[in-house]
């Protein structure tokens, strides 16, 4: 399974390599996974979600719309349950 990291401050580089990867990922079984953090992990999720593929977002702060961090990001993880893929909580939501 490969992985990536990726950063919050990124170079417009940075994005398009990030869409070109996980563009160039689709028709292989492949799921895009991270932390819903500004940045690259965005790119990511967003680029997976434009291309009709998997992607789930681990948040380390619980379900709630009202507190999923970065704020920013609030519509990007309804959008990824919207879709079916996934959202998921690493520690319980209070």
């Amino acid at each position: 399974m490969p992985g990536g990291g990726g950063t919050r401050k990124f170079s417009s580089y940075g994005k398009e390599a990030t869409k070109k990867i996980v563009t160039g990922l689709k028709g292989y079984n492949f799921t895009i996974a991270s932390g819903l953090a500004l940045g690259i992990d965005t790119f990511a999720h967003k680029t997976a979600l434009d291309n009709g593929m998997p992607t789930i977002a681990v948040l380390g702060c619980g379900l709630k719309h009202e507190i999923i961090y970065p704020p920013q990001n609030r519509q990007l993880s309804r959008e990824i349950v919207e879709k079916a893929a996934a959202c998921f909580p690493s520690t319980p939501t209070p």
